[in-house]
């Protein structure tokens, strides 16, 4: 087994979180391709470059223009800003998003390219580089089926939290290229957040996907200096009210998993909200 994990979009906390970078490796070091794929307005020093190559297996750092993404959505900015019943907050939303998109998909064009057709029988896996993972996940054994793509949880219902996702190649792309869709939605002034547009991207692909609440969810803020948990599991990995008929959603069951009950849901949040509470206890600590 091999494994691209694929660090992008803007350069948060990485000297302060690189060994949850390494939490979240295959053992063999050889078998990691690591790409950290960064605007060109915030770049990685040497000090970073340097922990990084030698505590990750394969590093590559490719650095992305932003002047030339801001050339090419220059009419969608546009339309955005003139939609006059978008508050400025919602505005600067769906341009984010933008961003965060069209950088997924080009650290996912850059990674292919560096690694040739091989790279269609691995793993693929998108890691955010605040994202907290404190101890060592086995990929190998939480992912029983490897060409399905695995998000840690579900949001909106309907929509895929991808703070983390990995997966086969195939479903993966299909994900990469949710910047397509995004284009198209914002052209016909159809707003929708991404954890809806990522389970649309889905379903009009029919990728394959699922939820698996093994995956890491918890993310790192920095304010005044101080670093805290800025996201909690009983949030990210809570809630699942409707099923993903629709879709090739995969679920554990022998069957698609239906509709869920209110107190299935609640009693989901209650246990992922006294992890939260552990959580962050052990985190002051540890800090």
């Amino acid at each position: 087994m091999k494994l691209v994990n694929l660090f992008t979009g803007q350069k948060r906390l990485v000297l302060e979180n690189y060994n949850s970078f390494k939490n979240i490796q295959l053992e063999n070091k050889k078998n990691n391709f690591n790409f950290f794929v960064f605007w060109n307005d915030i770049l990685i020093t040497k000090e970073e470059e340097n922990i990084l190559k030698s505590s990750l297996g394969n590093y590559k750092y490719k650095i992305i223009d932003k002047d030339n993404f801001l050339k090419i959505y220059k009419n969608e900015f546009i339309k955005i800003k003139k939609d006059e019943l978008l508050s400025k907050d919602d505005q600067n939303a769906l341009i984010a998003w933008l961003h965060q998109y069209y950088i997924l998909n080009e650290a996912f064009k850059f990674a292919r390219n560096q690694l040739g057709k091989k790279s269609e029988n691995y793993l693929w896996q998108r890691i955010r580089t605040d994202s907290y993972i404190p101890n060592k996940i086995k990929i190998e054994k939480i992912l029983q089926d490897k060409k399905t793509l695995h998000f840690p949880g579900s949001k909106f219902g309907f929509g895929l939290n991808d703070f983390h996702c990995v997966g086969g190649f195939k479903s993966f792309k299909d994900y990469a290229h949710s910047i397509n869709l995004l284009k198209i939605l914002v052209r016909e002034t159809i707003y929708l957040p991404p954890e809806i547009l990522i389970s649309t991207q889905l379903i009009r692909k029919k990728s394959l996907f699922t939820i698996n609440r093994s995956l890491p969810a918890r993310l790192l803020g920095i304010k005044n200096n101080k670093i805290y948990l800025r996201t909690f599991n009983s949030r990210e990995k809570g809630y699942q009210y409707i099923d993903f008929n629709f879709s090739n959603y995969k679920s554990k069951k022998s069957v698609k998993d239906k509709s869920e009950s209110f107190l299935i849901s609640f009693l989901r949040r209650l246990i992922y909200l006294l992890d939260d509470i552990f959580q962050n206890l052990t985190f002051f600590i540890r800090r």
